[in-house]
C-alpha cells in the first residue's frame, strides 16, 4: 500500500496558489497602479481592501507578490 504525505509549505506558494492569500493578483495590480498614480494613501488602499496598512506597503514597494513584477530578459 503506498503511502501519501501531504506536504503544505506555504512560503513557496507565490501568490493567489498561497492558501491565506487575502488578495488576488488583480487586487495587487489595482493597489500598485492607483497608489503610483498618487490616488489614495497607503492607508485609504488598506482599509479598500480590507487589509493592513503594512500589507500594502510591501505590496507598493514590490516586496511581496514580486512574481508579479519580474520581466523576462
Amino acid at each position: 500500500m503506498a503511502k501519501y504525505k501531504l506536504e503544505l509549505n506555504f512560503g513557496c506558494q507565490k501568490g493567489i496558489n498561497n492558501p491565506s492569500a487575502k488578495l488576488s493578483e488583480e487586487d495587487v495590480r489595482a493597489i500598485v497602479y492607483t497608489y503610483e498614480a498618487g490616488g489614495y494613501s497607503q492607508y485609504h488602499l488598506a482599509r479598500i481592501y480590507n487589509v493592513s496598512q503594512s500589507l500594502i506597503h510591501v505590496i507598493v514597494t514590490k516586496q511581496q507578490w514580486t512574481h508579479l513584477w519580474r520581466t523576462s530578459a
